[in-house]
């Protein structure tokens, strides 16, 4: 009887451990999926997949503004100037500040879901000015004079005027939609290739749009009819969560895009038309905070070999810019830690960038224009203010406007804006990364797109690589 009691005893203490082992790494297991999405740690670099489908079959074409061009011509098709103008999907960040100075490093940031409300004044600013800024002080406000008589006197023409009543959202031949306003309805047809379209509606007034999908196209229409005259927004969601907002206009004569000219597309080109030349020593603080050469050197040989492998198979620089600015959407982080408290100088360099996976606005541009130079794209720095939370400059004040910075790449003569941020929901906050979604809305947007929420006030050149020579 003593021992059958004694090896029930046995029995149950085994079988007590076995339970704590299974909870035990259950329980591990759980941690480690956990801190895949939500961590303390900084994550693993993800490596592009650089084998795109072919969004159509029949002779390697894809439609932008109705004609049928091949994947390079469309790649380097002039449709950056329209009279077509998407607004954005963002919210502010929990503490932006304004744009009083436009020296601020805190800046506007991605976030995922859409607000029509202005943005509360924040009561935060900046601890220091951006190096690249303060390098050349003084020669701000000179560029903005020159942009300012350059574009009432002498601003050139765009490369290609659209109808009226047309909006194309990018020139990647990838990713990009087309609008098309009428009286009653909005048509659109597209291209996503590194996510699927999964709706297009009105937004707010839950108008759902006919969708049909063949493969990475699509096409299908909107009923605008019941809408009264206001400011609406035609939202196109991705399977994965993403959103891209657009905002339109209800007239008495119908939907229609935004009109370019009351809104800074020109201004933004003669910007990108007298670009600054950023001095070796503000391009050194740019690297590292510590202007040490040898530091330099060594970082910007790390930034080759990063660029090198996100390129790994690519030959056609269009389709490296687009790999290195899915890399910094997919691979960064905004840190609203960093711009709540005020960032310094060492946030948004290279070495800072490179080692943390975070930064701000200035922070992830630098990123992105190292990244391309190193693989000999000419890349630039734009900053100046955005508007946020899917609103344009003609629904809000100055006083809304937020300090941010974006790039341009240009190839084969073609300006190529870029902005890694709004392609992205990452944030780093409370000291743990969160990873989000991504979408490609603001890679190759038109330039009269852009300038629906981007108003740039410097526009610059750092050579990189010339401190290595």
């Amino acid at each position: 009887m003593k021992k059958k009691t004694l090896m029930f005893i046995l029995a149950g203490f085994f079988a007590c451990i076995f339970a704590a082992g299974v909870v035990l790494a259950f329980s591990q297991r759980t941690d480690r999926t956990e801190s895949s999405e939500n961590s303390e740690s900084v994550p693993e670099y993800v490596m592009p997949d650089n084998a795109y489908p072919n969004p159509q079959t029949d002779n390697d074409s894809h439609t932008i503004a109705g004609d049928n061009v091949s994947s390079a011509a469309a790649a380097s098709a002039a449709v950056t100037e329209t009279s077509a103008t998407p607004s954005v999907t963002r919210s502010p960040a929990e503490s932006e500040p304004l744009i009083a100075d436009e020296n601020n490093h805190d800046d506007a940031s991605r976030q995922s879901t859409a607000v029509e409300t202005p943005a509360a004044k924040s009561s935060t600013t900046a601890a220091t000015q951006n190096t690249s800024q303060t390098a050349t002080s003084g020669t701000e406000n000179h560029q903005s004079a020159e942009i300012a008589e350059a574009t009432t006197s002498t601003a050139s023409e765009p490369a290609e005027v659209l109808p009226d009543n047309l909006l194309i959202t990018s020139g990647d031949p990838l990713h990009h939609i087309r609008f098309e306003f009428g009286k009653d309805r909005i048509d659109f047809t597209g291209v996503y290739t590194s996510d699927s379209i999964s709706s297009i509606s009105i937004f707010r007034d839950r108008t759902a749009g006919e969708l049909r999908r063949t493969g990475s196209s699509f096409s299908g229409s909107v009923d605008v009819s019941g809408l009264a005259p206001d400011y609406y927004i035609i939202r196109a969601e991705l399977e994965s969560g993403a959103i891209m907002d657009y905002v339109f206009e209800m007239t008495a004569d119908g939907a229609s895009p935004l009109p370019l000219e009351e809104l800074p597309a020109e201004h933004n080109l003669t910007a990108a038309a007298h670009p600054l030349e950023l001095p070796e020593d503000g391009v050194l603080m740019n690297v590292t905070a510590s202007a040490d050469r040898s530091e330099a050197i060594r970082l910007l040989n790390e930034v080759k070999a990063l660029a090198d492998e996100i390129c790994a198979g690519l030959t056609d620089d269009y389709d490296k810019a687009r790999a290195l600015a899915m890399w910094v959407s997919r691979n960064m982080y905004y840190d609203h830690d960093a711009a709540e408290k005020g960032v310094t100088d060492d946030v948004v360099t290279l070495k800072y960038v490179l080692e943390n996976h975070r930064s701000v606005c200035f922070g992830w541009s630098n990123l992105y224009s190292a990244l391309c130079q190193a693989q000999g794209i000419e890349c630039y720095n734009a900053s100046g203010s955005v508007v946020t939370g899917s609103r344009c400059f003609m629904q809000t004040k100055q006083s809304d406007e937020r300090s941010h910075s974006w790039n341009m790449v240009v190839i084969d003569g073609r300006q190529i804006w870029v902005d890694t941020v709004w392609c992205s929901s990452n944030k780093y906050s409370k000291r743990r990364y969160v990873e989000s979604v991504q979408d490609m809305q603001y890679f190759d947007i038109s330039n009269a797109a852009l300038a629906q929420d981007h108003r740039v006030a410097r526009f610059e050149h750092r050579d990189y690589f010339g401190i290595t020579e």
